[in-house]
């Protein structure tokens, strides 16, 4: 196998995620760090947003309480 330099335009980026606290030593001295709240006051109130931001266009369940019922009926043989 012979290596070969290969460039590009840039710029370049790579976006890593993890469940840990932290990466590798080595690796934390290359890239910029970022931690998000994840606290359960956070997390309500971006589910909160979430709802607010939805109130108004409520999905149409018709079809699917319409196909419920059908199933109900194939399942009792009525």
């Amino acid at each position: 196998m012979k290596s070969r330099l290969i460039e590009r335009l840039g710029p370049t980026g790579l976006i890593v995620t993890s469940t840990a606290a932290s990466l590798h030593p080595e690796n934390e001295t290359r890239l910029l760090s970022v931690t998000v709240n994840d606290s359960p006051d956070q997390t309500a109130a971006i589910l909160r947003s979430l709802a607010e931001q939805n109130e108004s266009t409520l999905p149409d369940l018709a079809k699917w309480v319409n196909l419920q019922i059908w199933l109900d009926h194939a399942n009792t043989g009525q």
